[in-house]
């Protein structure tokens, strides 16, 4: 079975949001091992050569929300997980990384990304200020691999191509969501919080297990849709060695 070792040297594709993020490698990632080695793989493969599924959510700007419906969270572009209202039980963080993104406000006809960097120094060596409200800012943001479970509702197709991770007859998908720099608050800064826990600091953030839903966020302008997450107890020793032999 397929074997992610790191977060860091994975691609991500374009989410469609509100704010168009599409977090890219850092300049001289390593070649990751996806597999174990063996007679039947050989060659350079590496993070340009995988994709790990999405998980997103239905906005009003681009096409997501249209066809999936608003504030849905959605896996893989494909498949409605919770609808809005609803939450995801059971969800576990295996990786999480603080980013920070250049601001900018909403342009559906832009052809360029907002800049990415790994730190707060290399965003202000680059002119940016991290403090909001500045005009040329760069804002945290956070990329989060999660292990999903499926929703007892999917159909088999569904299930078979997108949850093939099992674990005592339940069945689990593993996805990348990315915050917006407005969604970091709701999502990221619980899982960061979660890390000052004893156990937590001894075991990671595997140790806890999530709710996660879609929140709706409303300012003077516009609305839109974040991820807000919930701790939701703590997982069993068994469950965490199960997300480790899946994803290191």
């Amino acid at each position: 079975m397929a074997k992610v070792t790191s977060l860091e040297n994975l691609p991500f594709d374009d989410d469609e949001n509100e704010e168009r993020i599409k977090p890219t490698e850092p300049e001289g990632a390593e070649l990751s091992t996806f597999v174990q080695w063996n007679e039947d793989v050989s060659g350079e493969v590496g993070s340009a050569d995988k994709k790990l599924p999405r998980l997103a959510i239905g906005q009003k700007s681009g096409t997501l929300g249209e066809e999936k419906g608003y504030g849905n969270l959605v896996l893989n572009k494909e498949v409605v997980i919770a609808p809005y209202g609803q939450k995801l039980t059971g969800v576990t963080v295996i990786k999480i990384r603080k980013q920070y993104q250049e601001r900018r406000p909403y342009d559906p006809g832009s052809t360029t990304l907002p800049k990415l960097f790994n730190t707060g120094k290399e965003a202000v060596a680059a002119g940016f200020s991290i403090t909001y409200g500045d005009e040329k800012v760069a804002l945290p943001i956070a990329q989060i691999l999660f292990l999903i479970p499926a929703p007892g509702n999917l159909d088999k197709d569904a299930l078979e191509q997108h949850f093939f991770y099992e674990f005592n007859g339940h069945n689990y998908a593993a996805a990348v969501f990315t915050t917006s720099a407005t969604g970091y608050a709701e999502t990221a800064k619980p899982i960061f919080t979660a890390l000052d826990t004893p156990k937590v600091k001894e075991l990671g953030p595997r140790a806890l297990t999530w709710k996660a839903e879609s929140f709706k966020k409303v300012n003077a302008k516009n609305s839109w849709f974040v991820l807000r997450v919930a701790s939701g107890g703590f997982n069993s020793p068994e469950f965490i060695d199960f997300t480790k032999s899946i994803l290191p």
